[in-house]
């Protein structure tokens, strides 16, 4: 009978410790989908905050100079109005102000040859300004926006698991 009773006493004692240590994987298992889960969801958010905030905007003023240039069929790939262009560059510079931490080196450079010759096309008063080489910046600092921006879309849609 005590070896009955020992017996049962050992299984239950086995129960109790598969128990509690069931308890504890469980335990830390889900903790570790949350944390997964979390940290999806803040990547996601600032993929959503870098692309609305900074790419979106800064995007939106070179394609619309860039539909300008095709509705007057101009030769060019970017073409403005020096009012327009003012504008533009009062808005842009207030979102690299606010999204310098979005931004690549490379369209930050850009940004930075960009800017002065806008400037100059705008003021009209600097003599080292070149219509030539303002076009050609503006090329290619629309394009590092595209191919940053289609970079990180595909980034946010493989975490939306939409790829």
């Amino acid at each position: 009978m005590n070896l009955v009773v020992d017996t049962i006493g050992d299984l239950l004692g086995l129960i109790g410790i598969g128990a509690i240590l069931s308890s504890i994987v469980s335990t830390w298992f889900s903790y570790s989908l949350s944390q997964r889960r979390f940290k999806r969801e803040q990547r996601i958010a600032y993929l959503k905050e870098k692309l609305d905030n900074f790419y979106s905007p800064m995007l939106f003023h070179f394609e619309n100079m860039h539909s300008w240039a095709e509705f007057g069929r101009s030769p060019q790939k970017h073409v403005w109005a020096d009012k327009s262009l003012a504008a533009k560059i009062g808005d842009m510079n207030n979102i690299m102000r606010s999204g310098m931490r979005y931004v690549s080196p490379k369209v930050e450079k850009l940004w930075y040859q960009w800017q002065p010759l806008a400037v100059a096309a705008v003021d009209k008063v600097y003599p080292e300004y070149r219509l030539d080489d303002l076009l050609s910046r503006s090329q290619k600092l629309h394009e590092a926006l595209l191919a940053e921006r289609d970079a990180l879309m595909k980034q946010y849609r493989h975490e939306l698991g939409e790829d």
